[in-house]
Protein backbone atom coordinates (compact mmCIF):
# COMPACT_ATOMS: atom_id res chain seq x y z
CA UNK A 1 0.00 0.00 0.00
CA UNK A 2 2.88 2.41 0.79
CA UNK A 3 4.43 1.49 -2.25
CA UNK A 4 0.96 2.26 -4.60
CA UNK A 5 1.19 5.53 -2.10
CA UNK A 6 4.35 6.63 -3.37
CA UNK A 7 3.60 6.49 -6.98
CA UNK A 8 0.36 8.00 -6.17
CA UNK A 9 1.94 11.16 -5.15
CA UNK A 10 4.84 11.04 -7.48
CA UNK A 11 1.89 10.68 -10.32
CA UNK A 12 0.14 13.93 -9.03
CA UNK A 13 3.31 16.05 -8.21
CA UNK A 14 4.13 15.42 -11.62
CA UNK A 15 0.91 16.34 -13.12
CA UNK A 16 1.34 19.74 -11.51
CA UNK A 17 3.82 20.02 -13.89
CA UNK A 18 3.24 18.21 -17.33
CA UNK A 19 -0.55 18.96 -17.85
CA UNK A 20 0.35 22.66 -18.02
CA UNK A 21 3.20 22.08 -19.86
CA UNK A 22 1.71 19.74 -22.41
CA UNK A 23 -0.89 21.94 -23.22
CA UNK A 24 1.04 24.84 -23.34
CA UNK A 25 4.79 24.57 -23.98
CA UNK A 26 6.17 21.35 -24.88
CA UNK A 27 3.23 20.33 -28.11
CA UNK A 28 1.72 23.78 -29.15
CA UNK A 29 0.52 21.56 -31.77
CA UNK A 30 -2.20 20.22 -29.33
CA UNK A 31 -4.07 23.17 -31.12
CA UNK A 32 -4.43 21.15 -33.98
CA UNK A 33 -5.86 17.81 -32.75
CA UNK A 34 -8.78 16.59 -31.64
CA UNK A 35 -9.71 16.52 -27.80
CA UNK A 36 -9.70 13.13 -27.92
CA UNK A 37 -6.07 12.91 -28.82
CA UNK A 38 -4.80 15.66 -26.11
CA UNK A 39 -6.55 13.69 -23.32
CA UNK A 40 -4.77 10.35 -24.69
CA UNK A 41 -1.50 12.14 -25.45
CA UNK A 42 -1.60 13.10 -21.51
CA UNK A 43 -3.06 10.25 -20.23
CA UNK A 44 0.05 8.46 -21.21
CA UNK A 45 2.20 11.02 -19.97
CA UNK A 46 1.18 10.57 -16.74
CA UNK A 47 0.91 6.60 -17.33
CA UNK A 48 4.77 7.42 -18.07
CA UNK A 49 5.16 9.36 -14.84
CA UNK A 50 3.86 6.12 -13.18
CA UNK A 51 6.29 3.50 -14.53
CA UNK A 52 9.65 5.99 -13.66
CA UNK A 53 7.90 6.89 -10.38
CA UNK A 54 7.98 2.95 -10.29
CA UNK A 55 11.14 2.05 -11.69
CA UNK A 56 13.28 4.33 -9.14
CA UNK A 57 13.84 7.79 -10.70
CA UNK A 58 13.95 10.08 -7.94
CA UNK A 59 15.64 13.76 -7.43
CA UNK A 60 18.83 14.66 -9.35
CA UNK A 61 20.33 15.36 -5.60
CA UNK A 62 20.37 11.36 -4.82
CA UNK A 63 21.54 10.15 -7.87
CA UNK A 64 25.01 8.47 -7.68
CA UNK A 65 26.89 5.60 -9.40
CA UNK A 66 25.96 2.61 -8.68
CA UNK A 67 27.08 -0.64 -10.97
CA UNK A 68 24.77 -3.30 -10.59
CA UNK A 69 24.51 -5.45 -13.68
CA UNK A 70 22.95 -8.82 -14.43
CA UNK A 71 23.60 -9.78 -18.08
CA UNK A 72 22.58 -13.62 -17.89
CA UNK A 73 18.92 -14.33 -18.77
CA UNK A 74 17.00 -15.88 -16.13
CA UNK A 75 19.72 -15.86 -13.52
CA UNK A 76 18.67 -14.22 -10.03
CA UNK A 77 15.12 -15.08 -10.47
CA UNK A 78 13.84 -16.89 -6.73
CA UNK A 79 10.01 -16.09 -8.11
CA UNK A 80 7.95 -14.97 -11.46
CA UNK A 81 6.94 -12.42 -9.53
CA UNK A 82 8.78 -9.61 -10.18
CA UNK A 83 8.98 -10.66 -13.79
CA UNK A 84 5.42 -10.37 -14.25
CA UNK A 85 4.95 -7.21 -12.77
CA UNK A 86 7.54 -6.22 -15.14
CA UNK A 87 5.35 -7.72 -17.67
CA UNK A 88 2.56 -5.71 -16.24
CA UNK A 89 3.91 -2.61 -16.28
CA UNK A 90 4.65 -2.36 -19.75
CA UNK A 91 1.56 -3.83 -21.38
CA UNK A 92 0.36 -0.07 -21.80
CA UNK A 93 3.43 0.85 -23.67
CA UNK A 94 2.07 -1.57 -26.57
CA UNK A 95 -1.52 -0.92 -25.80
CA UNK A 96 -1.20 2.94 -26.00
CA UNK A 97 0.78 3.76 -28.63
CA UNK A 98 -0.68 2.11 -31.86
CA UNK A 99 -4.16 3.50 -30.32
CA UNK A 100 -3.02 7.39 -30.23
CA UNK A 101 -0.08 7.33 -32.99
CA UNK A 102 -0.38 5.69 -36.33
CA UNK A 103 3.12 5.87 -37.13
CA UNK A 104 3.27 2.86 -34.19
CA UNK A 105 0.81 0.74 -35.97
CA UNK A 106 3.00 -1.98 -36.96
CA UNK A 107 4.16 -4.51 -34.41
CA UNK A 108 8.18 -3.67 -35.29
CA UNK A 109 7.89 0.14 -34.45
CA UNK A 110 5.75 -0.30 -31.07
CA UNK A 111 7.49 -3.30 -29.43
CA UNK A 112 11.39 -1.24 -30.50
CA UNK A 113 9.41 1.72 -28.65
CA UNK A 114 9.00 -0.45 -25.34
CA UNK A 115 12.75 -2.12 -25.90
CA UNK A 116 14.25 1.27 -25.95
CA UNK A 117 12.43 3.07 -23.58
CA UNK A 118 13.28 -0.17 -21.07
CA UNK A 119 16.50 -0.08 -22.17
CA UNK A 120 16.97 3.90 -21.60
CA UNK A 121 15.44 3.06 -17.89
CA UNK A 122 18.22 -0.03 -17.24
CA UNK A 123 21.00 2.19 -17.81
CA UNK A 124 19.87 5.34 -15.78
CA UNK A 125 19.38 2.67 -13.01
CA UNK A 126 23.19 2.23 -13.03
CA UNK A 127 22.69 5.86 -11.45
CA UNK A 128 20.85 4.78 -8.86
CA UNK A 129 20.59 2.35 -5.99
CA UNK A 130 18.98 -0.19 -7.81
CA UNK A 131 20.23 -2.77 -10.14
CA UNK A 132 20.47 -2.80 -13.94
CA UNK A 133 19.18 -6.69 -14.92
CA UNK A 134 18.99 -8.08 -18.28
CA UNK A 135 15.75 -9.90 -17.11
CA UNK A 136 14.13 -6.77 -16.74
CA UNK A 137 14.61 -5.54 -20.41
CA UNK A 138 13.05 -9.05 -21.61
CA UNK A 139 9.84 -8.77 -19.59
CA UNK A 140 9.12 -5.19 -20.10
CA UNK A 141 9.77 -5.77 -23.87
CA UNK A 142 7.44 -8.80 -23.30
CA UNK A 143 4.41 -6.50 -21.82
CA UNK A 144 4.73 -3.85 -24.72
CA UNK A 145 4.52 -6.94 -27.43
CA UNK A 146 1.09 -8.40 -25.15
CA UNK A 147 -0.09 -4.71 -25.27
CA UNK A 148 0.30 -4.35 -28.93
CA UNK A 149 -1.42 -7.47 -29.93
CA UNK A 150 -4.74 -6.86 -27.36
CA UNK A 151 -5.19 -3.51 -29.28
CA UNK A 152 -4.98 -4.61 -32.69
CA UNK A 153 -7.21 -7.39 -31.39
CA UNK A 154 -9.41 -5.20 -29.86
CA UNK A 155 -9.74 -2.81 -33.07
CA UNK A 156 -9.64 -5.33 -35.50
CA UNK A 157 -12.08 -7.73 -34.51
CA UNK A 158 -14.80 -4.44 -34.49
CA UNK A 159 -14.67 -5.35 -30.37
CA UNK A 160 -14.27 -1.38 -30.46
CA UNK A 161 -12.87 1.14 -32.59
CA UNK A 162 -9.66 2.14 -30.46
CA UNK A 163 -7.48 4.23 -33.10
CA UNK A 164 -7.98 7.52 -33.04
CA UNK A 165 -8.16 9.30 -36.17
CA UNK A 166 -8.14 12.13 -38.40
CA UNK A 167 -5.67 14.05 -36.38
CA UNK A 168 -2.30 15.47 -37.29
CA UNK A 169 0.53 13.01 -36.37
CA UNK A 170 3.84 14.37 -35.23
CA UNK A 171 6.94 12.42 -35.71
CA UNK A 172 8.69 11.35 -32.18
CA UNK A 173 6.03 12.75 -30.38
CA UNK A 174 5.99 9.62 -27.85
CA UNK A 175 10.06 10.05 -27.40
CA UNK A 176 9.66 13.94 -26.52
CA UNK A 177 7.23 13.13 -24.36
CA UNK A 178 8.77 10.65 -22.63
CA UNK A 179 12.12 13.05 -22.23
CA UNK A 180 9.80 15.19 -21.22
CA UNK A 181 8.24 13.12 -18.37
CA UNK A 182 11.72 12.18 -16.75
CA UNK A 183 13.00 15.61 -16.85
CA UNK A 184 9.86 16.91 -14.95
CA UNK A 185 10.30 14.07 -12.42
CA UNK A 186 14.18 14.48 -11.93
CA UNK A 187 14.38 17.69 -11.81
CA UNK A 188 11.24 19.26 -10.76
CA UNK A 189 8.58 17.24 -9.23
CA UNK A 190 10.78 15.19 -7.20
CA UNK A 191 10.53 18.00 -4.63
CA UNK A 192 7.13 18.86 -5.07
CA UNK A 193 6.66 15.38 -3.87
CA UNK A 194 9.52 15.44 -1.08
CA UNK A 195 7.10 18.90 0.06
CA UNK A 196 3.45 16.47 0.46
CA UNK A 197 5.50 13.70 2.06
CA UNK A 198 6.72 15.94 4.76
CA UNK A 199 3.28 17.40 5.34
CA UNK A 200 1.92 13.35 5.44
CA UNK A 201 4.94 12.38 8.18
CA UNK A 202 4.23 15.41 10.49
Amino acid sequence: MSRLLSISIDVASAAVILIPLMLVVQIPEFKKTSNKKKLAAIIFALYLSAVFSAVGVTSINYLRFHLSVNFIPLAGIADFTEPLLNVILFIPVGFMLPVIWKQYRSFKSAVLFGFMLSLFIEIFQIFTFRSTDVNDLITNTLGSAIGYVIAVFINNRGLCKLYLRKNKQYKNEPVYICLTVFLVMLLISCFISSYVWGIILK
